[in-house]
């Protein structure tokens, strides 16, 4: 597989796209623990760090399976110029604010949402741009090494941003960001926009959408990767949103246990992206979808019944491990299962899933949390994620 990552890369647009993407998510990394973490130091509320963690990923629940027929439509390319340049302007407002000492818990929220609707533009032309500029043969060495710079960043990024707020302030993460985010605008900008046919889309976009929402419903790899998509997304992805809280509610460990267990959720993912990418592909699957729901599962329950540090960071690595696996084969079934006519509409209805699955999950342990303690929660996302594994399990035979 890495043989065949070396040959797209010899392609001079695959290599602007995948170098700009990995730095533009390093940045976007760094937001998401600064924004997560100013959310909780501004309010120390439950209900608001839901609120906001999800404000960047509720509109791609209404907005990404529209933005997906606008990919099929468009060139996509000039779809993600659009959405970088509104991303990086998001970032260095959110610096402004913070220099000028006007920021509150409710200017983050809609500085958030504004970010969600640019990232719902982005994704469903991001995600299937691949199929596009890469070779059949090389297109899942290229799916695998795009999920293993997101979990790279996923690592890189909370590193870079723990330091940049310990020694020199929240302030210059969301400069960095914006910087890194630019970077890849203008590295966009070096490739061709090409004008796009209909081809044979039905006019209008609800026609486009209902027609995505039928293809996934009558091809079972497509259905079945959808709904383990969205377990996922409520569970592990949900449970994500909320480590600010568990690093200061259950831990005591603030700050800097914020930062370990997203670092130890970024490790578990690269971990997941390597073996991926440097196993030969018969041997890269170790874990099936059903053995990634169930190691998911039991992780989520080793924090809620036995919710020690150390084994919270083991936990929340395995967690990611399990997901990021899950992932990588779900992106595949889709780019291979999938007629590219309709891929642009596919792809916006995952994103809207990948997105609104753990806006979902976040807020409703937010809210929950909020009056409950964290352990019946978490044990329920434990128990979701081992009954999905258990009906997919039973599907295969």
């Amino acid at each position: 597989m890495a043989i065949a990552i070396l040959s797209a890369f010899r392609d001079r647009i695959y290599r602007t796209v995948a170098i700009g993407n990995a730095v533009s998510m390093v940045g976007i990394w760094m937001q998401k623990i600064a924004v997560g973490w100013l959310a909780w130091d501004l309010s120390h509320s439950t209900f608001w760090l839901g609120l906001v963690t999800a404000a960047d990923l509720v509109p791609a629940v209404f907005l990404s399976s529209i933005c997906g027929v606008l990919a099929d439509r468009y060139d996509k390319v000039l779809l993600m110029r659009g959405a970088q340049a509104a991303a990086a302007i998001q970032s260095f407002l959110l610096a402004g604010l913070l220099i000028a000492g006007l920021m509150n818990v409710q200017l983050l929220f809609a500085l958030t949402l504004a970010l969600g609707v640019a990232n719902s533009l982005d994704h469903p032309a991001r995600l299937s741009l691949l199929r596009d500029i890469v070779p059949a043969e090389h297109l899942p060495a290229a799916i695998t090494f795009n999920s293993f710079s997101f979990n790279i960043a996923r690592f890189v990024g909370p590193m870079i941003a723990g330091l940049t707020m310990s020694f020199v302030g929240i302030t210059l993460c969301f400069v960095l960001t914006g910087v890194a985010i630019g970077y890849f605008f203008l590295a966009l900008l070096t490739l061709p926009v090409k004008a796009r046919a209909p081809g044979r889309l039905p006019p209008g976009v609800f026609g486009g959408l209902s027609e995505s929402f039928r293809y996934i419903a009558r091809h079972r790899s497509l259905r079945e990767t959808m709904i383990v998509m969205g377990v996922f997304g409520m569970g592990v992805n949900g449970i994500n949103q909320m480590l600010p809280a568990l690093a200061d509610r259950v831990y005591g460990r603030g700050l800097d246990g914020f930062i370990a267990l997203t670092v130890a959720a970024g490790l578990g993912a690269v971990t997941a992206g390597l073996v991926l990418l440097l196993l030969p592909g018969g041997r890269a699957r170790l874990m099936r979808l059903p053995a990634c729901l169930f190691l998911a599962a039991a992780a989520m329950a080793t924090v809620a019944l036995a919710p020690h540090y150390a084994l919270g960071v083991a936990a929340v690595f395995a967690m990611c491990f399990a997901s990021t696996q899950a992932g990588i084969e779900g992106q595949s079934t889709l780019n291979r299962d999938c007629d590219p006519e309709i891929l642009g509409r596919v792809m916006g209805s995952y994103s809207a899933l990948i997105r609104g699955a753990p806006a979902a999950g976040g807020f409703l342990l937010g809210y929950g949390a909020s009056s409950l303690p964290f352990w019946p929660l978490l044990l329920a996302c434990g128990l979701m994620t081992a009954a999905c594994g258990l009906w997919l399990k039973g599907a295969a035979r």
